[in-house]
């Protein structure tokens, strides 16, 4: 097996808290819905560094802020990040958009957590350019208020399902995150792509008998890749946001704690395997 030295550098994973709303019987889908989600004070602790010193992060790309590892409780973090109630929203060309209750396009929206860090290959670094592997970890957990949501028709319901019956969906099965690197175009990753076997959308239609304007969820191929030139620093923007056009975009996504945290790991080119 060769041999290969990893770097990883994380940031601090932070914790948001779902305000769950009356469900009466005029609100059916949760993208017509008033739950929200707010952001509470991170917790946890950073993640290691490697030792060899080959990637740096920093909220705000002076001298002297850079790090191995940064958290998103940091102060100057208060200044790169925006944190709003998520609400389901879609990525249409050119921003995020609100879902309407009559089907129809809404008003550009910022019901979603977003975060912009800067990252850079120091000096010493021997591989150039540097490619980079970031992997975004979002764990969900159901609050004791969340009791699901009564199934008013058999329509759309998830596998196993039934009319009249009480289900719950897991918010990260319309958990999605948008990164952008510097001035390229944003590449999309989908938390849980195991669906529950429902149509949210059909559910919607059932019930209230409009069609969503939009009907499936911004194309995900997964984060990709981040290639970094040797000193010089490169902006990274993430969002967090539930997805409106997902199947699985149910009232019950609401009433879950998240968390979420950023590793990066160095990719060493082969001959820097061979040779370590």
């Amino acid at each position: 097996m060769k041999k290969s030295r990893i770097a990883k550098f994380a940031l601090l994973g932070a914790s948001t808290a779902a305000l769950a709303a009356t469900l009466t019987t005029s609100t059916y889908a949760w993208y017509v819905s008033n739950k929200q989600a707010t952001m509470s004070a991170g917790t946890g602790a950073t993640g290691s560094a490697g030792s060899d010193g080959s990637i740096l992060l920093s909220w705000t790309g002076n001298e002297g802020k850079w790090f191995k590892s940064i958290s998103f409780t940091d102060a100057d973090a208060a200044d790169y990040k925006t944190v709003n109630p998520l609400q389901p929203v879609h990525y249409d060309t050119d921003n995020f958009y609100g879902i309407t209750s009559a089907g129809t396009k809404g008003g550009v929206s910022a019901d979603y957590i977003t975060f912009t860090l800067k990252i850079k290959s120091d000096a010493a670094t021997v591989q150039n350019p540097v490619n980079v592997t970031p992997v975004m970890t979002i764990t969900t957990t159901q609050q004791d208020t969340n009791h699901g949501q009564v199934a008013y028709v058999a329509d759309g319901l998830p596998t196993g399902e039934e009319n009249g019956g009480t289900f719950v969906v897991d918010a990260k099965k319309a958990l999605y995150v948008q990164q952008t690197v510097g001035s390229a175009a944003s590449t999309y990753m989908v938390v849980d792509s195991q669906g529950t076997g429902g149509d949210a959308h059909q559910y919607y239609t059932a019930v209230t008998g409009n069609t969503p304007w939009v009907s499936a969820p911004v194309a995900t191929t997964g984060l990709g890749q981040i290639s970094l030139t040797s000193g010089a620093a490169v902006d990274l923007t993430y969002v967090i946001f539930l997805d409106g056009g997902d199947l699985d975009c149910f009232n019950s996504c609401a009433g879950w704690d998240i968390t979420f945290s950023l590793t990066y790991t160095v990719v060493e080119s082969n001959s820097n395997q061979n040779n370590g």
